[in-house]
């Protein structure tokens, strides 16, 4: 891309619907918000990058009907062609897609490792092994639902209801015992990062991440 950004800019030029824009916003704004009270050192641009474009190829999976809400103002018919044309470019994996387009837009193999290894089924190696900038991105993803910033638990029930019975990235279904196992271990990870970073998950909400959100809208990304 060469010059700077913003990810407004970003996003109308990759033809990302409102309600996924809010949410890489919110997702960015709660990691960055966490790394700023890290009591290590922690990239706290790249992790506001990842924040920001994690889910970039998601229009791909979106059922598009049961968020006309976030549709507006173009409407559920032109976002279902541009479904149909994601799916057309980059095929039916929306993980496929993301790290196609991160690529495109300037993120660097850092910010594309710890987008990667934010799937799902990678929950448990992020409580096991992974560095802290990679728990911060998973958990901040784990605190946004489609409609706003929640508990983890509050969004691991609605994953349960949207994905009961989908393919769940390579190798696994979702199941209610799996999204339970998962469950457990989401409350590790965020015993974990109160140990390593000065918050309080409940303090964390759409109200006290609006002025970032707002703040990020602006957030000037330098490509080199």
């Amino acid at each position: 891309y060469g010059g700077m950004q913003t990810p407004l800019e970003i996003y109308v030029a990759h033809r990302i619907y409102r309600g996924l824009q809010l949410h890489q916003l919110r997702v960015a704004a709660v990691a960055r918000s966490i790394a700023l009270c890290a009591r290590e050192s922690v990239d706290v641009d790249a992790v506001t990058r990842v924040g920001l474009f994690h889910d970039m190829g998601n229009i791909i999976k979106a059922d598009l009907q049961r968020y006309q809400e976030f549709l507006e103002p173009e409407g559920l018919a032109y976002w279902e062609g541009v479904q149909r044309e994601f799916i057309e470019r980059f095929g039916a994996d929306e993980h496929v897609a993301t790290h196609a387009l991160c690529r495109e837009i300037g993120l660097g193999a850092h910010e594309l490792e710890l987008i990667e290894n934010m799937r799902f089924s990678r929950t448990r190696w992020i409580v096991e092994e992974a560095s802290l900038e990679q728990k911060i991105c998973k958990y901040a993803d784990m605190r946004v639902s489609p409609w706003g910033i929640v508990s983890m638990r509050e969004r691991l029930a609605e994953a349960r209801e949207r994905y009961k019975g989908h393919p769940m990235d390579k190798d696994e279904t979702y199941t209610p015992e799996l999204l339970e196992r998962s469950a457990a271990l989401c409350d590790v990870l965020e015993a974990q990062l109160q140990k390593q970073c000065d918050f309080n998950p409940e303090e964390i909400t759409d109200t006290s991440m609006a002025p970032v959100v707002e703040e990020l809208k602006g957030f000037e990304i330098v490509w080199r």
